[in-house]
């Protein structure tokens, strides 16, 4: 994300109206969670058009990150005796 130091807004960030708050929310959540990724990580384009898809592959990517912090120790196996 390129920043030119520009603002977007003529007024400063506690004159903001809802719109513009929300806007600026969903610029930082995209550039985030999509195309701050290495190419390799990011999604196809058909999941990122369709918001059931996309809200699934962050669900299962948010997933998989609190997976990789957890430690062989904090993690239970269940056994069923059948």
């Amino acid at each position: 994300m390129l920043d030119t130091h520009i603002p977007i807004f003529n007024n400063s960030s506690s004159e903001m109206c809802v719109n513009q708050r929300s806007f600026l929310y969903w610029v930082k959540f995209y550039y985030h969670n999509l195309y701050s990724l290495e190419d390799k990580k990011k999604p196809p384009e058909n999941i990122v058009d369709y918001d059931i898809l996309f809200d699934d592959w962050l669900g299962k990517r948010e997933y998989a990150e609190k997976q990789k912090g957890k430690k062989a120790t904090d993690m239970q196996e269940v056994y069923h005796i059948g």
